[in-house]
């Protein structure tokens, strides 16, 4: 099975597939042997392809940011560098390598 549809094809390549399916053109088993996709994801697609063939897109769409850190987490990590980067540079604090 293919991990990513949006990768293989183009969204006009699904959609003339689809529309080719949905004129008996093409075979439902051919047709998810072509697309490398099981039934069950088949037929999410067919749906939405169905309810509007024009806008139809197989683009990925993220629901949010990924690897991100809260904006809080994110101060607290700077302020313990900057601290640690004060600790390093004071010349009364005898260091000859850090780390």
């Amino acid at each position: 099975m293919a991990k990513q549809l949006h990768r293989s094809f183009r969204d006009q390549q699904v959609r003339s597939l689809l529309q080719s399916y949905d004129n008996e053109e093409i075979e439902l088993p051919y047709l998810l042997d072509i697309l490398k996709i099981g039934r069950s994801r088949f037929f999410v697609l067919l749906k939405e392809y169905r309810s509007n063939p024009s806008e139809f897109s197989i683009a990925y769409k993220r629901s949010r940011k990924t690897r991100t850190i809260s904006p809080e987490t994110e101060k607290n990590i700077l302020h313990e560098l900057h601290r640690e980067k004060r600790l390093i540079e004071n010349p009364d604090i005898p260091l000859r390598s850090y780390n």
